[in-house]
């Protein structure tokens, strides 16, 4: 997720997931930020990233934040703890 309120997104597949950062599938013509929102449904974690490389349909990223959907959420990430509730 990213853009104003949070309202762009786009599905992809966590293909892999370590305490530093993931790599992701998303196809090549989804535009992918410097900076963005990673939700783990699975996991119920939101994760402040950074992206770090992009090749055709893999992209890497380093975390910054990590926030439990959980819980409470920083104001600014509610669009996204809304998102895990309504789509969980």
């Amino acid at each position: 997720m990213h853009g104003d309120k949070l309202g762009i997104w786009a599905d992809c597949t966590i293909k892999d997931l370590s305490d530093s950062g993931a790599k992701i599938e998303l196809s090549h013509l989804h535009k992918v930020p410097p900076r963005f929102i990673l939700i783990n449904f699975q996991g119920g974690v939101a994760f402040e990233v950074v992206l770090k490389w992009r090749r055709g349909d893999l992209a890497g990223m380093s975390f910054e934040h990590r926030h439990p959907l959980d819980q409470a959420v920083p104001a600014r990430l509610e669009p996204v703890r809304a998102a895990w509730l309504a789509l969980r």
